[in-house]
């Protein structure tokens, strides 16, 4: 699993969520080690107006900038996971905030950031975890052995299922051999016991038939899709927002 070394931070800290009148709030605090900024996700209800989204943004992005000094992407989402449009009140969907630690002040804008723009300490695995000290967290390693006993289990449950199918497949040719049943019944089960066994074996050896290599394909694009919106949230926002802005014309 170095894959998970590759992409995770060394401790991965959990979410922190709270509950409002009108909204919620979800703090995602920075996992990857391609991220450069946490992520707050802002869920309203209802239809709210965008200048009324835009303060309230602003008011979370000092207050969680202020708890947790981190660059931070605050995102407005309806009730539907869907980004709410700011066109109206601001150039962006989406507002960037950090704390400026040499003269003790929230930064914030809504235009676009760059990496270099974000000061490089507050990057640092030590300066996060400094930061994040107080927040429940996993370590990496947990999770990769997680994953591997995830991955042994389910060869268990394929070794399984083969030993008894060719424990079937036994019962069957004996029955047949010892004719302890009609000749009849015992051909049928040999017949589709066989069947079973060339299926499992074309299963193992990596055959697919066209239609579970098309499955197999979508699968593998929702895979590799979800890896980059991974890697990429902020864009992958942006990308949300511009197709909706595409469907409402």
């Amino acid at each position: 699993m170095s894959h998970i070394k590759k992409i995770w931070r060394e401790k991965i800290y959990q979410n922190v969520e709270v509950q409002h009148k009108n909204y919620q709030v979800t703090y995602c605090p920075i996992k990857l080690k391609s991220e450069f900024f946490a992520t707050l996700q802002l869920v309203f209800k209802g239809k709210p107006k965008a200048d009324r989204v835009a303060e309230t943004m602003e008011k979370e992005l000092e207050k969680w900038v202020t708890k947790f000094p981190l660059p931070l992407l605050i995102i407005p989402l309806d009730e539907d996971d869907n980004t709410l449009s700011l066109n109206e009140v601001k150039p962006n969907d989406y507002l960037l905030g950090y704390y400026d630690n040499e003269n003790n002040r929230v930064i914030k804008t809504w235009e676009e950031v760059k990496k270099e723009d974000v000061p490089s300490d507050q990057l640092s695995d030590e300066y996060i975890d400094k930061v994040y000290k107080k927040l429940p967290f996993t370590n990496r390693e947990e999770n990769e052995k997680q994953a591997d006993e995830k991955v042994k289990e389910m060869k268990n449950i394929k070794r399984f299922f083969d030993s008894t199918l060719y424990s079937w497949l036994i019962i069957s040719i004996t029955i047949l051999i010892l004719g302890l049943k009609s000749n009849i019944v015992a051909g049928i089960a040999f017949a589709y016991s066989l069947f079973k066994v060339i299926k499992r074996y074309l299963e193992i050896k990596g055959y697919k038939t066209k239609k579970q290599r098309e499955k197999a394909e979508i699968q593998r694009k929702m895979k590799h899709y979800y890896y980059h919106c991974e890697m990429n949230p902020r864009a992958f926002e942006a990308l949300k927002s511009e197709n909706l802005h595409k469907m409402q014309k």
